[in-house]
């Protein structure tokens, strides 16, 4: 059977409504995950994702490779396998932003939804996708496309740009944004850190498809803990801290000052 297929490019940053503190995050906290993945090639892996993508910073690279790990490289071993296969596949990624919580959701799991079931005035769908003019049009192009899948087996839209299926040669791709676009093998090099996982569901298991799930992961590590208190707020604790033993060691001092004066 044809088949549709994709993820979305922030993936993980979904996650941020249920932990906050994810985009405070060292690296250091995704580095015993990822040496259990990657071996030597850890840091191989982070600079692929950091020069592809020199915007993020160092807690979202760590959520990127953590998205891609259980979302986007799943679905592409699943493209490859069918494609191969003389499956019908089609492609997308969605690069859709969210404005909410400020902007820090990037492009997170779900941000497609709205507009494949043209609802974005349900529940927190009008947080998650804003008030953006062209999210109506976005809305009638993708249901259009999934539509026209649905009756005859080859997504088409007015107004959508050609979009072919999906082998290993051209990996061709819809981005689906609110201005879209078919790309070829879109952030290769991020794909191809992961080349030599099959993404099977045994190669990553499960007990290691995320660091939240990896049992080596350094909950206790000091430099996690302080960036997830904030590095402002433990200044502040450390410049309170040393203020108060200042001042315990001066009150005593002086209280011994005091006791010799009368004795003498």
């Amino acid at each position: 059977m044809p088949v549709v297929i994709g993820t979305n490019l922030d993936e993980a940053r979904y996650w941020l409504y249920y932990i906050s503190e994810l985009d405070r995050l060292p690296l250091r906290f995704y580095r015993p995950w990822l040496e259990s993945l990657f071996g030597d090639g850890a840091d191989e892996a982070i600079e692929a994702y950091r020069g592809e993508r020199p915007d993020l910073d160092a807690a979202q690279a760590g959520m990127a490779l953590a998205g891609d790990a259980g979302f986007r490289m799943p679905a592409i071993r699943m493209a490859e396998a069918l494609s191969d296969r003389g499956v019908p596949v089609w492609m997308y990624l969605a690069t859709v932003t969210s404005p909410d919580l400020d902007g820090r959701l990037g492009s997170p799991h779900a941000i497609e939804l709205p507009f494949v079931f043209d609802n974005l005035d349900a529940d927190r769908a009008p947080e998650l996708v804003g008030d953006d003019p062209r999210n109506a049009g976005l809305a009638d192009t993708i249901q259009s496309l999934w539509v026209e899948f649905a009756t005859t087996g080859v997504p088409g839209a007015a107004g959508a740009p050609a979009w072919p299926q999906y082998d290993r040669a051209s990996r061709t791709t819809l981005i689906v944004d609110r201005e879209m676009s078919v790309q070829g093998d879109p952030y290769p090099a991020a794909r191809g850190a992961w080349r030599a996982m099959r993404f099977d569901g045994s190669d990553p298991g499960l007990e290691r498809l995320t660091p939240l799930q990896y049992e080596g992961t350094n909950w206790n590590d000091p430099l996690v803990i302080a960036a997830v208190i904030g590095w402002p707020w433990v200044i502040a604790g450390f410049v309170v801290l040393v203020g108060l033993i200042v001042g315990t060691v001066w009150l005593v001092r002086r209280l011994v000052r005091r006791r010799r004066l009368r004795l003498a």
